[in-house]
């Protein structure tokens, strides 16, 4: 799992989510204008993680960035919480 992938990272980061099925991201600082949809559409909603950043950061971004992307329910839904709950369940088997 990747954690902190800010904005910039696009370009090293797609290359790596392309090779590695099992590459993981953590979306507390991915907050590019659509950068959840166009994950999401790429690469699926299974290789994000909802995370926040606190204590250090206010968690709205965060929060605002997953509630407002225009994906489905349900990729909403496994970004928020049910991949990693299939990680801590299953022994990392998503």
């Amino acid at each position: 799992m990747v954690l902190r992938v800010g904005y910039r990272n696009d370009r090293w980061l797609y290359p790596l989510l392309h090779t590695h099925q099992g590459l993981l991201l953590e979306s507390s600082l991915y907050l590019p204008h659509r950068g959840v949809e166009v994950l999401t559409e790429r690469f699926g909603a299974e290789r994000l993680i909802f995370g926040t950043g606190m204590p250090l950061w206010d968690i709205g971004a965060a929060v605002s960035h997953i509630m407002y992307a225009a994906i489905s329910d349900a990729a909403r839904s496994r970004i928020a919480g049910e991949t990693l709950q299939s990680i801590l369940w299953y022994g990392g088997d998503v």
